[in-house]
C-alpha cells in the first residue's frame, strides 16, 4: 500500500481523461468487469457532471520536468493536467428506480464512439423519456422510507442514461490497487455523495457490489437491497442504494 499522497484533488471527469480511466480500469478490475472505451466514453459524454476523479499532482522531480518549479519551490498547482495521476474514479448516469439493471448499463444504439475517445453522437432526448410502466413510487417496508422500485410493467426498459431519472447509478467505482487500504475510496465516495446532495440532481444513489464489499457500502449509509439480476461481469452482484440528504435546511 502506497502512503496517502500529500497533494490530491477531486474534480469531474471528461472524455479527455478517458485514456487514464481505461489504464486504471485495466489494472484494477478483472477483464469481465471492465466497461471498456465505448461505454465509458458514452457515460462521460452523457453525464460528465455525475463523475468524479481523484488525482495526484506529480511533483517536478517525479516526471523530470521543470514546469512545476524545482528544489524546495515545487508548485504542485502549476503542474499541467498531463502530470495528474488518476488514483480513483466514480462514473455515474441517471436511471429509473433504485436498482441498476443490465439495460441501464448498456449504450443506446445507434451510437458512435471514435477511437480517440471523442464524444458519441447525441441521443435523441425523446428516446430517453421513460414510459409510465418503467417505475413507480412505493413504500419500502424494510426501511420505512419512500423509494423507487421497478413496477413490473411490460414496456421496454430505458437503455443507458435517462435524463429524467431520479436515481444516480454509479456505473463505475474504481480505486488504484496501490492505494487500497488508505481510505481513498471512502474519501472520494463521501465527497461525491455530498456533492450530489448539494446539487440536488437526484433523490438516490445506487451501486452494484459483490458480497465482500457490501459492508463497506453499508458503513457509508447504503442499504443492501439483496441480490441483483444484473449479468454484467458474470453476475453475483448486490443492489445497494442510498437516499441523498435534503440540504434545503442548510441553504
Amino acid at each position: 500500500m502506497v502512503p496517502l499522497p500529500d497533494h490530491i484533488l477531486v474534480r469531474p471527469l471528461s472524455t479527455a481523461d478517458l485514456d487514464k480511466i481505461l489504464s486504471l480500469e485495466a489494472r484494477a478490475l478483472p477483464r469481465a468487469e471492465c466497461a471498456g472505451r465505448e461505454r465509458l466514453a458514452y457515460r462521460l459524454h452523457a453525464a460528465p457532471e455525475l463523475s468524479a476523479g481523484m488525482f495526484v499532482r506529480m511533483p517536478a522531480e517525479q516526471h523530470n520536468s521543470g514546469s512545476c518549479g524545482g528544489g524546495t519551490n515545487v508548485d504542485v498547482h502549476a503542474c499541467p493536467p498531463s502530470r495528474e495521476k488518476l488514483i480513483a474514479y466514480i462514473i455515474g448516469t441517471k436511471t429509473m428506480g433504485v436498482k441498476i439493471t443490465d439495460s441501464s448499463l448498456q449504450v443506446p444504439t445507434p451510437v458512435e464512439v471514435l477511437a480517440d475517445g471523442a464524444a458519441p453522437e447525441e441521443v435523441d432526448e425523446e428516446d430517453k423519456k421513460p414510459t409510465e410502466t418503467d417505475s413507480s413510487s412505493t413504500e419500502d417496508s424494510s426501511t420505512g422510507s419512500e423509494s423507487l422500485v421497478d413496477s413490473g410493467g411490460h414496456g421496454a426498459p430505458p437503455v443507458g442514461h435517462v435524463e429524467y431519472g431520479n436515481t444516480i447509478a454509479i456505473d463505475a467505482f474504481t480505486v488504484d490497487p496501490d492505494y487500497r487500504g488508505s481510505k481513498i475510496g471512502t474519501t472520494v465516495l463521501r465527497d461525491y455523495i455530498q456533492r450530489m446532495s448539494t446539487q440536488a440532481v437526484a433523490s438516490y444513489v445506487a451501486i452494484l457490489a459483490h458480497e465482500n464489499m457490501v459492508r463497506f457500502f453499508e458503513n457509508l449509509g447504503f442499504y443492501d437491497g439483496g441480490r441483483s439480476d444484473v449479468k454484467f461481469g458474470g453476475g453475483g452482484w448486490h443492489n445497494l442504494y442510498l437516499a441523498l440528504a435534503d440540504d434545503d435546511e442548510d441553504r
